[in-house]
């Protein structure tokens, strides 16, 4: 349909204007299409999962929903299982957003695969739990509807175009934040601490901690685990300890 045609064009030139005067060159254009393409195909499996409503407050309703505190959701999930199948599997470079190439820097499309099936799960979970927080919002839309009530043709246009089009461009654009490589969830997790509840938000950062950092680096950080092992050993070859040093008590 033409609002759902103005939606995707509208979403489209947002993360064009954010790639062009945002960024720059600061990513590839490869990474871009790829991180775009992973928000593509989730906005058509949404768009498949969705259920017809009835009653412009509930379409209204629906749309602030998903596109607020969805969008957490959807960054939390996508945090958290991330990280575990990172800890999980011997390939945890495949499951780190925005990460596509290899060690030698070759394309990789099983990468792109995965965490484009993962993408897709964190949508699913997304759309089945957002209805559970659903009812403030249809309260609210009451409010903000009946503001056009005078005007049925306004109504119309700030409920199916107006609202969509502003709402979703502003969740692609926080979306790309956190999708792409080294991404972080930036003044929407900042804005939600204050208002979710302290204990929420501690088990949140902490389920999240170091979330998009490798457990381990490229180089470097194999050398106390190899340290370790060295020692080992010399130890089963009855190599001798290294003497301990004694703390020097100050005069």
């Amino acid at each position: 349909t033409a609002t759902h045609a103005s939606i995707l064009w509208t979403c489209t030139s947002t993360l064009l204007v954010k790639k062009v005067c945002h960024e720059g060159h600061r990513r590839r254009w490869s990474d871009f299409l790829l991180d775009s393409s992973k928000q593509l195909f989730g906005t058509a499996w949404a768009y498949l999962l969705s259920k017809s409503v009835e009653g412009c407050e509930t379409y209204w309703a629906g749309v602030m929903a998903e596109t607020t505190i969805g969008t957490l959701i959807e960054y939390l999930l996508l945090a958290i299982l991330s990280r575990l199948f990172e800890r999980g599997t011997e390939n945890a470079r495949a499951f780190r957003t925005g990460e596509y190439h290899d060690g030698a820097g070759a394309f990789v499309r099983g990468m792109f695969l995965v965490q484009l099936v993962l993408w897709l799960t964190c949508i699913t979970l997304m759309k089945c739990l957002v209805p559970l927080v659903m009812p403030p919002y249809v309260a609210i839309s009451f409010v903000f509807v009946g503001m056009w009530s005078w005007s049925p043709t306004l109504e119309l246009l700030f409920v199916t175009l107006f609202t969509p089009c502003g709402m979703y461009a502003l969740q692609v654009w926080v979306t790309d934040d956190f999708i792409k490589k080294g991404g972080a969830p930036g003044f929407v997790w900042r804005i939600s601490k204050r208002i979710l509840p302290k204990a929420i938000v501690e088990l949140a950062e902490e389920a999240l901690l170091g979330y998009n950092q490798p457990l381990l680096s490229e180089s470097g950080s194999d050398a106390p685990a190899a340290a370790v092992a060295a020692s080992s050993s010399a130890a089963s070859q009855g190599a001798p300890p290294a003497p301990a040093v004694a703390a020097v008590p100050d005069p």
